[in-house]
């Protein structure tokens, strides 16, 4: 199995907790959590952030993780119609 990289453990941390901040992430030893946000973004996830009050922390939460087409099928007079709905990554 294949050792996930550092954007991979970003997006579950988002997944499980719905938020990250950069003192999580240095713990863990991700330094540049940004450029990982940012490549999530372009990914489709709808991701927030804002400083911590009274901090320099910087916490990022969850809006929505990305979605993935699903296309399901409907039998009309015998043909096949295509149904497309949307399913969380």
């Amino acid at each position: 199995m294949k050792k996930p990289n550092q954007k991979d453990v970003v997006a579950a941390k988002l997944k499980e907790d719905g938020e990250i901040d950069n003192v999580w992430a240095f713990q863990h030893y991700i330094l540049r959590l940004s450029n990982k946000i940012r490549a999530l973004k372009a990914e489709g996830w709808e991701i927030e952030g804002d400083y911590i009050e009274g901090t320099k922390n910087f916490n990022y939460k969850l809006v929505q993780a990305p979605t993935r087409p699903v296309y399901q099928y409907d039998l009309v007079d015998g043909v096949r119609v295509p149904k497309l709905t949307y399913k969380p990554i």
